[in-house]
């Protein structure tokens, strides 16, 4: 037990510290991202009215980045069981997430309601360590790649001509393969099919008829906890 003991002391410091700063970075540049969407409303031509910006757009995609998303949260803790319960004696290192990648498209079949979906790439690499040595040696590599695609609709309860708040649920699955490659040539690959959502509480949209800036803000999901992201309307 005290083994097991140092171990969390030694390595879950260090990975939270990591993850904090890494979502540090990232708030930064979704804060970023909303000031530059606000500008571009600034911009906008002031004549659209609200039936324009109603019934001329009832097309809609968008692309989006996001953090904090249900498979980065999982296989976080997933890291930090494997250490407890291995005694550390394998365990990952330098772990790089990039992603979720979002894109989506809906068709407003009224003035608040949107039918579509959400597709979503994400992709994981890190370093397979072994502490059977000192210093701690690395094994091979690991690579987790994630597909999801979600049928979704969207909520807009609120429809300005340059300005826009709304919320989204998006239900289905996400495909991930998972390969481990080890320097004696061995390779491991595992794959597997599981549910997957996004449910955007609120979602905050600005700019022009047409263009637009957003910010959402989820219970954690496929798509991110935290996302933004540019939104074309047609």
């Amino acid at each position: 037990m005290t083994h097991l003991s140092n171990i969390c002391h030694t390595f879950a410091p260090d990975i939270i510290i990591i993850m904090i700063e890494k979502m540090m970075r990232k708030i930064l540049f979704l804060a970023t991202m909303l000031v530059a969407s606000f500008g571009i409303s600034s911009v906008a031509n002031a004549k659209i009215n609200d039936k324009q910006v109603d019934y001329e757009n009832r097309n809609e995609i968008a692309i989006s980045y996001g953090v904090y998303s249900n498979s980065q949260v999982i296989s976080f803790y997933e890291d930090i069981i494997a250490i407890m319960v291995t005694g550390s004696r394998g365990y990952f290192d330098h772990e790089k997430f990039i992603g979720p990648i979002g894109a989506e498209y809906f068709y407003h079949v009224n003035k608040w309601l949107g039918i579509g979906g959400i597709g979503i790439y994400a992709t994981q690499g890190k370093d397979i360590m072994s502490d059977l040595s000192t210093p701690p040696t690395k094994e091979g590599t690991s690579r987790l790649n994630y597909f999801t695609l979600l049928p979704a609709i969207k909520a807009d309860w609120l429809r300005r001509p340059h300005f826009g708040m709304y919320s989204k649920l998006g239900l289905g699955g996400t495909f991930f393969n998972d390969k481990h490659t080890y320097n004696d040539g061995t390779k491991i690959s595992d794959s597997d099919f599981v549910f997957s959502w996004q449910a955007s509480l609120l979602g905050i949209e600005a700019g022009s008829n047409n263009l637009r800036g957003f910010l959402e803000l989820s219970l954690i999901g496929e798509q991110g906890s935290i996302l933004v992201g540019f939104r074309h309307k047609f």
